[in-house]
C-alpha cells in the first residue's frame, strides 16, 4: 500500500484557528471550548446632543448591567462603512426638477464620501465544570434536573435575555437571530453567522445554512490565510492597530472620535470578566511590585538599623494607593475588573494603501493622547483575537474596571438618520426626501 504520509500536511489552517463549533438555538452558537454565544446590534445615543449629565447617567447604568463575573467575556464591535449613496432616480412631474436633482447628485457624488457605522455586542459565556452543577443539582431539590447541555443553555438565555432588558433602557438594541423558511424549516439568513462570516472575509452578505449547522470554523474559514506581518485574508491585506497607553483619566465617549474616522474599519473590543476574589489577587500583586519600588534597598537597610529613609519614590507611592483604592473597589461590588483589548482593523485590496491608512489612523488617535502600534510580530494573533468568542489569542495583561469600560466602549453614536422615508403616505421602502453632511 502505497505511504501517503508525505502529502498529509499537520500545518493549522484557518479552521483550526476559528473558535466557533455548531449553531444551538435561535442565534446562539456553541464554541469548540464549550462556551455559549450570542449577539446584538445596538445603537447609541448621540454624542453632539448629549450632555455631559446624560454621558455620565448612561455610563453608570452600563456599569451595572454589564456587572458580570468570571466565565464571562464581552466582544463590543464598531463596524465603519461608506454610507448609502444618492437615491436612484425617481420619476419627476417636469424637467426643472430633474434637472434640480441631478445637479444635486453631481455635487454630492464628487463630494468625499461619507461613512456611518453599526455596532455589534456579543456575549460569551464559559459554564462552570459538571462538577459544580452535580453539586449544585443535589443541594436543589424540587428542579426538574435536565442534562447539564440543556441546563447550561436555558440558564445563558434566560441571562441574555436579563442583560439585553437592562440595556433596553438607553440603548437601541436587538438580538441577533436565525430567519426560517416557513415551507423548508431551513434557515435561509443567520445574523449572527452573517456577522462572524464579515469578521473573518470582511465582506457582508446573507449566510445560509445547511440543514445540520455544525462544523462553522471549516464553513466560516475556507479563505485562505496568509500569515506574516502584514496578513492577508483572500485577497485582502489586513493592518491591525492594537490601542493602549490609556490615559490617567477616562470620560463617557472618550474614543468617540474613532466614529468620525472617514476610513472604513471594525474596532473590536474585548472584555474578559473576573470574579472580584479573583481580582483583588491579581491587584493585591501589582501592589506589592509596585509598594517594594518605594524605597530603595539602601533606605530599607538604613531603616532596619534604626535611621530614616532619605527618600521615596512618589510615582510608586501614589500607584501603591491608586492600587490600594482599586482592590477596595473590586471588594465593595460597584465595579468589576477583567483584561481590556482593543484592535483596529484595515482592509484593503492593496498592501500599500492599507499601511499607509494605518498610519494616517496612527497619527489621529496619538493626537488624542492614547498610544497606538501597528502590529508586526503579533499581527496574526490580534487578527484571531479580535474574532467573537476567541478568548485566548492576544490577552493584554492590565486590568480596568467597568467603569472605565463603560467610557471605552463605543456606546456613543454620530445620528445618520434612517435610510428610508417611513412615512405611511409613501410607498414601502421610498428614499429620503434629502441628503446632507452636518456635524454638531
Amino acid at each position: 500500500m502505497r505511504a501517503l504520509k508525505e502529502f498529509r500536511s499537520k500545518a493549522y489552517g484557518l479552521p483550526d484557528l476559528l473558535p466557533w463549533a455548531a449553531l444551538v438555538d435561535n442565534g446562539i452558537v456553541l464554541n469548540k471550548n464549550g462556551s455559549l454565544m450570542a449577539g446584538f446590534y445596538y445603537t447609541g445615543p448621540d454624542l453632539d446632543s448629549s450632555t455631559n449629565a446624560e454621558l455620565a447617567a448612561m455610563s453608570n447604568r452600563i456599569n451595572s448591567a454589564l456587572s458580570m463575573g468570571d466565565g464571562w467575556v464581552l466582544n463590543c464591535d464598531a463596524i465603519r462603512i461608506p454610507a448609502p449613496g444618492y437615491a436612484p432616480e425617481g420619476s419627476f412631474p417636469d424637467r426643472t426638477t430633474r434637472l434640480i436633482d441631478a445637479v444635486r447628485r453631481v455635487r454630492f457624488e464628487s463630494a468625499d464620501a461619507g461613512y456611518t457605522s453599526r455596532f455589534v455586542l456579543t456575549l460569551t459565556f464559559f459554564p462552570p465544570p459538571d462538577a459544580a452543577t452535580k453539586m449544585g443539582d443535589f443541594l436543589i431539590d424540587g428542579e426538574d434536573k435536565g442534562s447539564p447541555g440543556s441546563n447550561n443553555l436555558q440558564r445563558f438565555k434566560e441571562r441574555i435575555k436579563e442583560i439585553q432588558g437592562r440595556l433596553s433602557g438607553f440603548l437601541k438594541i436587538r438580538r441577533m437571530e436565525d430567519h426560517v423558511d416557513e415551507n423548508t424549516g431551513e434557515i435561509i439568513n443567520s445574523e449572527i453567522l452573517q456577522y462572524l462570516e464579515y469578521c473573518v472575509s470582511f465582506r457582508n452578505r446573507p449566510f445560509r445554512l445547511s440543514m445540520v449547522p455544525m462544523y462553522l470554523d471549516a464553513v466560516l474559514g475556507r479563505h485562505e490565510l496568509i500569515t506574516g506581518f502584514n496578513p492577508q485574508i483572500g485577497n485582502l491585506h489586513i493592518a491591525a492597530l492594537a490601542i493602549e497607553g490609556f490615559p490617567a483619566m477616562s470620560s463617557p465617549g472618550i474614543l468617540d472620535f474613532l466614529s468620525r474616522l472617514p476610513v472604513s474599519y471594525r474596532w473590536s473590543n474585548r472584555f474578559i470578566y473576573l470574579d472580584p476574589q479573583d481580582a483583588e489577587k491579581q491587584l493585591n500583586r501589582y501592589r506589592s511590585r509596585w509598594s517594594q519600588k518605594r524605597k530603595s534597598a539602601l533606605n530599607v537597610v538604613r531603616e532596619s538599623q534604626g535611621g530614616q529613609a532619605t527618600h521615596i519614590n512618589i510615582h510608586a507611592d501614589q500607584q501603591t494607593n491608586d492600587t490600594v483604592v482599586a482592590m477596595a473597589e473590586a471588594s465593595s461590588g460597584e465595579v468589576r475588573f477583567g483584561y481590556y483589548t482593543s484592535v483596529i482593523l484595515l482592509a484593503h485590496e492593496s498592501e500599500k494603501v492599507v499601511l499607509d491608512i494605518a498610519r494616517d489612523v496612527q497619527k489621529v488617535i496619538e493626537n488624542h493622547g492614547f498610544g497606538v502600534r501597528i502590529e508586526d510580530v503579533n499581527a496574526v494573533e490580534a487578527l484571531m483575537g479580535a474574532m467573537p468568542g476567541n478568548t485566548y489569542a492576544n490577552v493584554r495583561r492590565p486590568l480596568i474596571h467597568t467603569l472605565n469600560l463603560a467610557h471605552l466602549l463605543p456606546f456613543t453614536n454620530v445620528w445618520a438618520g434612517p435610510d428610508e422615508n417611513a412615512c405611511p403616505f409613501y410607498p414601502p421602502h421610498s428614499p429620503v426626501l434629502m441628503r446632507a453632511n452636518t456635524e454638531g
